[in-house]
């Protein structure tokens, strides 16, 4: 692969890539000669050792130039031959790599050559290895170039050449290295992510969205509910599953090749802010912010149906990820059901064409009342035949903002038919918002097996009641609650609240239509029939 820098082309034989080159330069040659290397220093477990001075002969051919590096190996097992070169100040955050030229003498026995990098001229210093090469054999000068080195703390550094036996290899050998090259990579370049965005039509759902930079770097996204971010430290590695924090602010949630992040969990009516860095070798660009604000919630639904008689997305409902992927049909010959179950639209997803990497794939509701332990949902359901890698339609539940999910129904009968399901929610007795999501994961490449849903319906486990209309006054300090009576219902609760989203508290019930409570501030209520 070739890259270009300076005005040079530098041919990487070996196998590593430069994501992004900002500032290459060479900072070191040694050539070796007549007399042993200013600062280097040799060490070795037998009695033989490198030789940094040797003459270009027939037998021991230099790269270039009239000397060349070699040691013999020797015979005995575990030998290991050191050659530590002068110390280097490098600076964190900076990437460095050595470029050499190395031969063994002999493509009887093989040799092996490492190259490492420490703090100090001594073999146990030397833990970060920037080269194995074991079972050599070539017998002509081959171009090595190491990894990169991106040290976390600036300071002195030494590189060295490591001539060593494995235990099986007893034979003697000879091993040269000729031409030793270090290289600067200044890392203080990284270009930062482009338009850098949010969205939002649901309370609990942020959309993210943004434009790599020009090398395509990957981008890393953090989070906090003020605008107080640090900056990461080049050289640390920053864990998204893991929630790591940058120091001085800032959670992060994402790292990765992708342009679009679905940010979950999140409180309705609230702001949140975000900062995206691009990363190459982690070295962190200075980063980008936004800001989004997740809208107000509905008011909570105690008796709904949904018939997706459109072909587009419900209001109140949402999908799980940025991209769509449960769409609104009329048919689905072939791979699906051939008409809805009901008028003239149904809920399809189509499991074969669909990524795997996106698994799984949520249909999402509204926000559902649970109170009361008698509240259950129905509908239709299509579960195309498929008896290679049954695909299963699945129901789960979501009480904390759609943070996690519970599965509390599973669909794996393959009739290709509608089937009627009723799930019983008495197990849920919640005073919060609870989501329903329609699931279903993508067979990509397997086999077809659609999945269909129509007639959606959530409410009590008797027929749904109506919900009360309520008008509102005040009269001598009082506020005054009036409602039409509903019928079937046998008494009403009456709630309130601070906030017209959370917190409400049951102030008390009655068989009558209406209600007082002393006047306040402020206030929201909510009234329900009850059978």
């Amino acid at each position: 692969m070739k890259h270009y820098v300076c005005l040079v082309f530098i041919l990487l034989l070996n196998a590593f890539v430069f994501n992004a080159i900002h500032a290459q330069q060479l900072i070191y040659t040694e050539d070796f000669s007549a007399t042993a290397p200013t600062g280097w220093v040799f060490a070795s477990n037998t009695g033989r050792n490198w030789n940094s001075v040797l003459t270009n002969t027939y037998e021991h051919p230099s790269h270039s130039g009239s000397h060349l590096m070699g040691c013999y190996n020797h015979g005995d097992a575990n030998a290991s031959i050191w050659a530590f070169t002068q110390g280097f100040e490098l600076t964190a955050g900076n990437s460095y790599y050595l470029d050499f030229y190395q031969r063994i003498y002999h493509a009887y026995y093989h040799e092996n050559l490492k190259v490492t990098v420490g703090t100090a001229q001594t073999a146990a210093s030397h833990s970060t290895v920037l080269m194995d090469l074991p079972g050599l054999l070539n017998t002509n000068y081959m171009n090595r170039v190491t990894s990169l080195f991106t040290p976390t703390s600036s300071g002195t550094y030494y590189f060295a050449f490591n001539n060593y036996n494995d235990p099986q290899q007893y034979a003697n050998n000879y091993q040269a290295v000729d031409l030793v090259k270090v290289y600067e990579i200044v890392n203080t370049s990284v270009a930062n992510p482009e338009d850098l965005y949010t969205s939002s039509g649901h309370p609990n759902i942020l959309d993210l969205t943004w434009s790599p930079n020009d090398s395509n770097d990957p981008v890393m996204l953090a989070y906090n509910t003020s605008d107080t971010f640090g900056s990461p430290v080049d050289g640390s590695t920053y864990d998204a599953s893991a929630n790591s924090q940058i120091p001085g602010g800032g959670t992060v949630i994402y790292k990765g090749l992708a342009a679009a992040f679905r940010h979950n969990g999140l409180d309705p009516q609230s702001t949140y802010y975000y900062r995206a860095w691009s990363v190459n070798a982690d070295i962190y660009s200075s980063g980008i912010g936004t800001s989004g604000t997740t809208p107000l919630i509905p008011s909570l639904t105690t008796d709904y149906f949904q018939g997706f008689d459109s072909q587009f997305l419900p209001d109140g409902w949402a999908h799980g990820n940025p991209d769509a992927h449960w769409d609104f049909v009329s048919s689905d010959p072939g791979t699906g059901a051939s008409s809805s179950q009901a008028g003239s639209h149904f809920a399809r997803l189509d499991c074969y064409h669909l990524s795997i990497y996106g698994n799984p794939y949520r249909l999402i509701s509204p926000p559902f009342d649970l109170r009361s332990g008698d509240k259950q949902i129905t509908f239709w359901g299509w579960v195309g035949p498929n008896s290679f890698t049954p695909q299963p339609l699945r129901i789960d539940i979501s009480t904390d903002n759609q943070a996690t999910w519970n599965n509390i129904y599973w669909i794996d009968s393959h009739s290709g038919e509608w089937v009627y399901h009723t799930i019983s929610l008495a197990g849920f007795d919640y005073a919060g918002a609870a989501y329903i999501s329609i699931t279903g994961s993508s067979n990509y490449g397997i086999n077809y097996c659609n999945l269909g849903v129509d007639s959606f319906e959530f409410g009590h486990t008797g027929s749904a009641m109506e919900i009360p209309e309520v008008s509102i006054s005040e009269l001598n300090g009082s506020i005054w609650l009036d409602w039409e009576p509903v019928a079937g219902a046998n008494s009403y609760r009456i709630e309130a609240s601070a906030d017209p989203l959370t917190g409400y508290t049951e102030l008390g019930s009655t068989s009558n239509t209406e209600y007082s409570d002393p006047a306040t501030p402020k206030r929201f209520y909510r009234v329900f029939a009850i059978d």
